[in-house]
């Protein structure tokens, strides 16, 4: 896996992209834990980079409930292709988001 959420690597090897990236840009990297109890919540702006390490729980599944929150005139980029958590929800050739999977919850035009 090349993944942030990569599960078959050494405990912190999931922090090598964005070490990488950090270097590549020239910039300081500045790691901030955020302990999550069960049931609890983080809230995050779009352009953190963000992810765990593998599930430690032999007994339990992990679960995660997600909501983007977009500007309406979001498109998908048209190279490089979306990637697989996103590019299920490109449809055909259009860059366009369909309101199916992203629906325009406010628009100051509206």
């Amino acid at each position: 896996h090349d993944s942030f959420h990569t599960t078959d690597h050494e405990e912190n090897e999931y922090l090598r992209p964005v070490r990488d990236a950090a270097k590549a840009a020239g910039e300081a990297l500045y790691l901030v834990q955020a302990v999550v109890p069960c049931g609890g919540c983080v809230l995050h702006h779009q352009d953190t980079w963000h992810g765990s390490g593998s599930n430690s729980s032999a007994k339990r599944l992990r679960r995660a409930l997600v909501g983007h929150y977009l500007r309406a005139d979001t498109e998908f980029r048209a190279s490089p292709a979306p990637t697989y958590i996103y590019g299920r929800y490109k449809l055909g050739t259009s860059c366009a988001l369909h309101d199916s999977f992203f629906p325009v919850i406010y628009s100051p035009t509206q």
